[in-house]
């Protein structure tokens, strides 16, 4: 039988306790448990929530095409919300001769409709503008032609027209590019202005309606 020097067996003794504790802490750090966490905002605080079309004057086909991607990402976070449609806010105004949306006008909203809280919002669109660059020596160029979006909405409550919650969402979406080095190859890259419009308003209700949705986290188990 294979024998180990005294030294080495003595070595691997008082290693033990060590390697012991080190396998120990191994399988602490590795068991995690996830965590849901509630949504900031719990819309079940309002049993029926009204909602007025979002606006942009020089957009309003886009405004439209927001308010329904609010929508659904909203009831999309918390499953069971009940939403109102008012239509717009020129028509929901006029209806009760008033000028502006201000607490007055949102109260008498809660009365006329019987809504608990009216959401509206504003979408906000640039001019598409082309973004050209040379090089130093003139001898390569890149050219962006791109679109700014800007989307804020706002929950007040009907009873007394405070606001309850607001967010928004802005960025920058690209339309199409182009690179032309020294030797003038040109790189193109095009994208349909249908799907650049969809994808902002995609992306701008997606993190506007962030406080709707719970989150999620790994936590370490305590034994």
């Amino acid at each position: 039988m294979l024998r180990y020097p005294s030294f080495l067996r003595q070595l691997v003794r008082s290693s033990l306790p060590f390697l012991a504790a080190l396998l120990f802490l191994a399988g602490c750090a590795g068991k995690t448990v996830t965590v849901k966490i509630p949504p900031l905002v719990d819309l079940r605080t309002w049993p029926l929530i009204g909602i007025v079309d979002f606006s942009d004057p020089v957009h309003p086909e886009l405004a439209a095409a927001a308010t329904k991607q609010f929508m659904s990402d909203l009831q999309h976070s918390q499953p069971g919300v009940r939403l109102l449609e008012l239509g717009s806010s020129q028509a929901v105004l006029q209806g009760m001769n008033r000028r502006n949306l201000d607490p007055e006008a949102i109260k008498a909203i809660g009365g006329k409709y019987g809504v608990d809280a009216v959401l509206t919002g504003n979408l906000a669109v640039s001019p598409i503008s082309p973004d050209i660059s040379f090089s130093a020596d003139l001898k390569s160029m890149r050219a962006k032609v791109s679109v700014k979006g800007e989307l804020y909405a706002k929950l007040q409550e009907a009873s007394t027209g405070a606001s309850v919650w607001s967010n928004g969402a802005h960025g920058t979406w690209s339309l199409a590019r182009a690179n032309i080095d020294a030797a003038g190859l040109a790189n193109l890259g095009f994208t349909p202005a249908t799907e650049s419009f969809k994808r902002m308003l995609r992306d701008l209700a997606w993190t506007a309606t962030s406080d709707f949705r719970p989150t999620y986290e790994k936590r370490r188990v305590q034994e």
